[in-house]
């Protein structure tokens, strides 16, 4: 999951991995502005709390992530308001 992060724009070689891994059947979610980043992707709202009701609904996280292992969420360094905010919530 990529929160606020525009890995296009912020980290062109990742971007570049995560492309290969999506052909490979990697699922991308995205909370942040829609935004062309060459691969599809699954836009789940704008803004930290749409993050945070995603995680403090069990249910649906597990509805989104599986019972997998090797899930990553992903933040851009730009989000240090919204990150400040978030800690104090978990």
């Amino acid at each position: 999951m990529l929160v606020g992060f525009n890995p296009k724009l912020e980290s062109p070689v990742f971007n570049a991995r995560i492309l290969k891994t999506v052909k490979r059947g990697l699922k991308v979610y995205k909370i942040g502005p829609a935004e062309d980043l060459t691969y599809d992707y699954i836009h789940l709202g704008n803004s930290i709390k749409d993050l945070t009701n995603i995680l403090q609904d069990k249910d649906g996280f597990k509805k989104l992530f599986g019972e997998g292992t090797n899930n990553h969420i992903l933040f851009s360094g730009n989000l240090s308001n919204e990150l400040s905010e978030f800690n104090q919530i978990f």
